[in-house]
């Protein structure tokens, strides 16, 4: 079925030439889209504030991606019945010096709309057979590590082949 997504600006208020209605009539039809289709928006300024907050997330990820600039923590998984650590599950975070932190939450589907998350997926695999063999060497005990993976990385076909070279690498 076909729908109608439809963006609206106003002048004078949100443009005063063609040009500058076109953009921000644009924008709105964009949220009207990410809403659910079939609707209708007006622009307002705060859609500007939210792309362009958008847009510098979007850069500041491409320059992580780029640059290594995640790290991984091991949260411990307990047994319950004894209380021992049974295994470890490999958290991705995004440290970012004199800022907030970003969730996993927003910062991963971001990468994967970027089609990064198949990169970052990769080097967290790596990262974590490369631990587990530094561990293994300094005498520590076999844990099972458990790490997420994207739909991406599934879908993408070669995420089996890829943890088996990197666990011969390692």
């Amino acid at each position: 079925a076909m729908t109608a997504s439809i963006g609206i600006a106003l002048y004078p208020n949100d443009g005063d030439d063609a040009h500058g209605l076109i953009k921000h009539a644009n924008t709105a039809m964009h949220r009207a889209k990410k809403i659910g289709r079939d609707t209708y928006r007006f622009y307002t300024a705060q859609m500007n504030v939210e792309a362009s907050a958008r847009q510098a997330m979007e850069a500041a990820l491409r320059d992580a991606v780029e640059q290594h600039a995640f790290e991984l923590y091991y949260q411990p998984k307990i047994d319950l019945a004894d209380g021992t650590v049974c295994g470890l599950e490999a958290l991705l975070r995004w440290p970012r010096p004199g800022l907030p932190n970003v969730s996993p939450a927003v910062f991963v589907p971001i990468l994967e709309n970027l089609g990064l998350i198949t990169q970052v997926g990769k080097w967290v695999i790596t990262s974590v057979c490369k631990q587990i063999a530094d561990w293994q060497t300094a005498g520590e005990k076999p844990f099972r590590v458990a790490v997420n993976v994207s739909g991406q990385q599934i879908i993408e076909g070669d995420l089996i082949a890829s943890i088996q070279q990197v666990l011969v690498d390692h």
